[in-house]
């Protein structure tokens, strides 16, 4: 039985070179990879901080005035999920009034949280603000 050369398929070279080129663009991507991984974790990190500040702020909203205003001067913190520290603190916004308070929460990563909250990185955490005042 004679093969005539079209029906012969690749040579050993030709399955070589296609995988050289298939590798060099494979290896291309996986930077890209990277990059998307990266991101999606960020973007997890920061709904997740973003989700537990604003359930702590909601938490001091419903709060009794007396309660809230108890605060002032502390910067309490827990820890609402494993590797994440959230602090808050109370301000008197009209120096000695005291009917109106400032609540502000921030929720970062547990090994950063000291250096991002309250006056540390900007981007680095997240900080909420309301407005309570006394009724």
């Amino acid at each position: 039985m004679e093969l005539n050369r079209a029906s012969r398929g690749f040579t050993l070279i030709e399955l070589l070179i296609a995988l050289v080129v298939l590798s060099v663009a494979l290896a291309g991507l996986i930077p890209v990879l990277i990059h998307t991984i990266r991101g999606n974790t960020f973007g997890r990190v920061t709904t997740q901080t973003a989700t537990y500040s604003q359930d702590k702020l909601e938490e001091l909203r419903r709060a009794p005035f007396a309660a809230v205003s108890a605060l002032l001067g502390t910067t309490p913190a827990d820890t609402p999920a494993a590797g994440l520290t959230r602090r808050w603190r109370v301000r008197d916004t009209c120096g000695d009034c005291g009917d109106v308070l400032a609540i502000e929460v921030c929720t970062a990563e547990t090994d950063v949280a000291d250096a991002r909250c309250f006056g540390g990185t900007p981007m680095a955490s997240h900080h909420f603000l309301a407005v309570r005042a006394r009724f």
